[in-house]
């Protein structure tokens, strides 16, 4: 059978299966339809058309704000497109060490908010001026719509 795919990218298979998946196709929406061949390659029928649409952008952090930053601020983490997955176990503020290194977990409330499209991170108690802190996300858990996983695994904060 041959089965054209239109959309993004034009492409057309011939395969002698009667499944095909095709699994390098960009971000888009795609028609397709099956042409039946006889064994000399001569069309016997055609099915309907169908469309569908394939997201294959993963999702991004875009913001983090406030871009002021206070003791007693809460962090709004905004993704660019609504995950799933994010929370308490899967993201963390961390604060630097003497070396610099992003070692020590500071307690803070995770809160998603916008249907999945930001989360809130809350400190429990008062960040300190001067030092440095970083969210940390565990991206194989925090997914979009379509199973693509998160690309960003921290996220810079602004200084106080």
């Amino acid at each position: 059978c041959a089965l054209p795919i239109s959309g993004t990218n034009n492409q057309v298979w011939t395969t002698v299966g009667t499944a095909y998946a095709p699994s390098d196709l960009a971000t888009g929406t795609y028609t397709w339809q099956v042409t039946a061949l006889d064994s000399s390659g001569r069309p016997l029928g055609v099915s309907a058309s169908r469309t569908f649409w394939v997201d294959a952008d993963a999702p991004r952090v875009v913001k983090v704000s406030p871009g002021k930053m206070t003791p007693k601020s809460t962090l709004k983490v905004t993704f660019s497109e609504v995950v799933k997955g994010a929370g308490k176990k899967t993201v963390k503020l961390m604060k630097a060490n003497s070396k610099g290194k992003y070692k020590l977990k500071v307690k803070a409330k995770i809160k998603v908010a916008k249907k999945g499209r930001q989360v809130l991170v809350d400190p429990k108690g008062r960040l300190k001026k001067g030092a440095s802190y970083q969210i940390v996300f565990t991206t194989s858990r925090i997914k979009d719509r379509a199973g693509n996983k998160l690309v960003d695994a921290t996220a810079a904060v602004p200084g106080l």
